[in-house]
């Protein structure tokens, strides 16, 4: 009669090890995920040249209107044979901060009071870290139509992107100054070398304001 106590014992002490072990490497897991945390110098955006001027084209493919309107997930030698002629603002901004690479400092929100986004995309997957002022009617809409649309892109490609940390912002003018700063805007005057370009809000939808 005493085994029995013993088997139940030995078969809970048994399945509470298993638990443990489980819960180890599901941690592990996920803390291997995620980036290390950030330091003050941390290099934020690995800023690579990028080869635009011959642009790769196929026998097979060529970019059709009517048929890859809708397909987000062109591969790079799709794209450089579709748009040869769209990457002159990109290559301005690698050239520009190819050296030194943007830190994580730079792409902090506090300089701005209302209207920025602080993302991150590790693994083809995009996180918004932060976010300051965007929840009224005007800067909500813009912000979550930019995310939406960039989300849409990661998750159309079948290529493995770059991990990196940056700020959006969706005012008309980024406007910042004399700050040491680096963040995507819609907009840029030719001094403002630290600006990157990105795709306007209305690419996604028009905010109903």
């Amino acid at each position: 009669m005493a085994v029995l106590p013993l088997r139940k014992t030995l078969l809970t002490v048994t399945g509470f090890a298993v638990l443990c072990l489980l819960l180890v490497a599901i941690t592990s897991t996920r803390l291997s995920v995620f980036p290390q945390a950030r330091q003050t110098e941390t290099v934020a955006w690995p800023v690579t040249q990028v080869q635009h001027d011959q642009p790769i084209l196929s026998d097979s493919w060529s970019f059709n209107y009517t048929r890859d309107v809708r397909n987000y997930g062109l591969s790079a030698s799709q794209c450089d044979a579709a748009f040869p002629q769209l990457y002159v603002e990109i290559d301005r901004a690698v050239a520009h901060r190819r050296q030194p690479p943007i830190t994580v400092s730079e792409v902090e929100t506090d300089w701005r009071g209302d209207g920025i986004v602080r993302a991150l995309i590790h693994s083809n997957q995009l996180y918004v870290v932060e976010n300051r002022g965007v929840s009224d009617a005007n800067h909500r809409p813009r912000s979550l139509a930019v995310l939406h649309s960039l989300h849409r892109a990661i998750t159309a490609t079948d290529e493995t992107l770059p991990d990196i940390e940056f700020t959006l912002t969706d005012h008309d003018s980024a406007d910042i100054g004399d700050v040491e700063h680096t963040t995507w805007a819609f907009t840029r005057l030719p001094e403002q070398e630290k600006l990157w370009l990105m795709p306007d809000f209305n690419f996604w939808a028009w905010p109903g304001v």
